[in-house]
């Protein structure tokens, strides 16, 4: 209905010959004796037409034309909000797309044809993933399925930054630990990697080599071959448990990058030579300067040190050059608030290299804490708290360690109450929304122990509720009816945490019909039946929003 409304409006405003039309909402009034939807344009057009709201209103109000009877009428509001009340019949209705489409319901194809790579996660491959990489990796694993749900062709992404010093350092590191297996006193990198992950990982590695790599004196250091060795195979065993947490998780990279392989493929000195071709980059005190400023940066960027050494600039620069030439229309980046500042650099950069306005997006979130008993409680090993993704889901579950994830709006700050995430009652929003499928489900047995149904859903595709004018109904029915441009809006705001709003809204409309009306009744068979196949419609919708959470959908609980 929105759409439709938005066309008649659309159309009115064309007619006013305006300079420009404005960005207006169509939204749910705050007082639902305003009437269902609610239009804000003359209030947006007040000032440039120097009217009065109410009088632009009436305006628009008088040019609206619709092809149906669907609204049932349309008021203007002292304060220049068009008001439209929408006919029952049109929302129950719409049950029969839900029907129809079943698992596609929610699912459109505005962004058919259209590549688009999202990146996220990409943790360093030097230990398992933190607490901290489970809110990206929710929220960009819940957006590539958003971007899918719509027609895109998404790419999932992983870029690991296995070169560089700190690769060294865990090279190092694992072979400190290797070496103290065979002699307890050998001293361990002050700056090296502690975690307890790496003693596995040296007992694998002690095992495959035995003695072979140990210094033949205590203070001998190793030569560049050995400890790429000591590197690349701390590297690749972190690589695995990290995908193992993230399959653990409900999520598959479909590509997994590597910086290293920018330099191996001779695109850092590929792209080093296209600046100075360009004469965007430049010398200066013995390091190599980024004309960044000229492209919308508030300075300029080095991208080599005078040591030689790149800055992470570098490499990310030449990793966007080589997602641009694979041919996506689009590319998004999820990373956390410590990337504020990196994002001006990254789009002037891209700005540089002649890509699109817009060819990269960015999705930054804010950090995560985690209360106990009503107290913010700190996460270390020290005092036995979970520290890691795999520890988290152990604790609470993956359903309710996605969902808490993505409930908030990214760049808030996110508060996990593990005391709520452990509740197995309506309080908690995942146990609200899971338990509105396994009830309706629970129907089933139900009506045909009543002779009322006889349980093949099939039949729904050409039924015809007539009986379904409750104002209960009525409100579940025009909810379910936005689920489809829902998931659109979503996608285009990379605003996962509305999709969970969504759904909770969804059970709450469910739950208060269900507790008002008797959904079997074997006295009214034709009731029971327009009800049961209400019923149903939740459940798929419910279903489907879930599935693009990334959540079970339970039948019994």
């Amino acid at each position: 209905m929105k759409e439709i409304i938005r066309q008649a409006v659309d159309r009115a405003l064309a007619e006013m010959q305006l300079p420009e039309k404005p960005d207006y909402v169509i939204e749910k009034p705050n007082d639902p004796a305003h009437g269902d939807l609610a239009v804000n344009a003359a209030f947006l057009l007040a000032r440039v037409l120097r009217k009065r709201p109410a009088l632009i209103a009436e305006d628009i109000a008088g040019r609206l034309q619709f092809g149906n009877d669907y609204v049932d009428s349309v008021e203007v509001a002292p304060n220049g909000f068009i008001n439209f009340r929408i006919s029952p019949r049109w929302s129950i209705g719409q049950l029969a797309r839900v029907q129809s489409e079943l698992e596609r319901y929610g699912r459109g194809e505005e962004l058919a044809g259209r590549k688009v790579i999202v990146e996220f996660v990409s943790s360093n491959p030097t230990g398992p993933l933190t607490i901290g990489h489970g809110r990206q990796a929710a929220l960009g694993d819940v957006l590539c399925s958003l971007l899918a749900a719509r027609g895109a062709d998404v790419t999932r992404e992983y870029y690991y930054n296995d070169a560089g010093n700190q690769m060294n350092i865990l090279g190092h590191s694992l072979r400190a630990r290797y070496v103290q297996r065979h002699d307890a006193d050998f001293p361990f990198p002050e700056n090296g990697y502690q975690g307890d992950y790496l003693l596995a990982i040296a007992e694998q590695f002690d095992n495959e080599h035995g003695d072979k790599y140990l210094p033949a004196a205590p203070d001998d250091a190793p030569d560049e071959q050995t400890l790429r060795i000591f590197r690349e195979y701390a590297a690749e065993r972190i690589r695995r448990m990290i995908d193992a947490d993230l399959q653990n998780f409900r999520l598959r990279f479909d590509v997994w990058s590597l910086e290293s392989r920018l330099y191996s493929e001779g695109r850092i000195d590929k792209l080093l030579e296209l600046l100075r071709e360009q004469e965007l980059s430049y010398e200066k005190d013995g390091a190599l300067w980024l004309r960044t400023s000229e492209f919308g940066d508030d300075e300029d960027r080095v991208i080599v040190k005078s040591t030689g050494e790149p800055t992470y600039f570098l490499p990310d620069l030449a990793y966007h050059a080589a997602k641009h030439e694979r041919g996506f229309d689009e590319a998004v980046n999820l990373h956390g608030a410590d990337h504020h500042g990196y994002v001006p650099r990254m789009r002037a950069g891209m700005k540089m290299l002649g890509y699109p306005a817009g060819w990269l997006r960015y999705l930054i979130h804010q950090m995560v804490s985690f209360t106990e008993d009503g107290e913010q409680i700190k996460m270390s090993t020290r005092s036995g708290k979970f520290v890691t993704l795999a520890e988290l889901c152990r604790e609470v579950g993956v359903d309710v360690a996605r969902y808490f994830f993505v409930m908030r709006k990214a760049d808030s700050h996110l508060v996990f109450d593990l005391d709520l995430a452990r509740k197995q009652s309506n309080e908690n929003p995942v146990y609200y929304c899971q338990y509105v499928h396994a009830r309706i489900c629970n129907l089933t047995p139900t009506a045909i122990e009543a002779d009322v149904w006889d349980g093949d859903r099939s039949g729904w595709r050409d039924y015809k509720p007539g009986l379904l004018d409750k104002a209960e109904e009525v409100n579940l029915a025009v909810h379910m009816a936005e689920f489809p441009a829902l998931v659109g809006r979503v996608a285009h705001a990379l605003a996962p945490h509305l999709l969970t709003e969504y759904l909770e809204e969804l059970a709450a409309l469910f739950h208060a019909w269900y507790q008002k009306h008797r959904i079997v009744d074997s006295a009214a068979p034709e009731l029971s039946r327009d009800r049961l196949y209400m019923a149903d419609c939740a459940r798929v919708v419910m279903a489907n929003g879930l599935k693009i959470l990334g959540i079970t959908a339970p039948e019994k609980m």
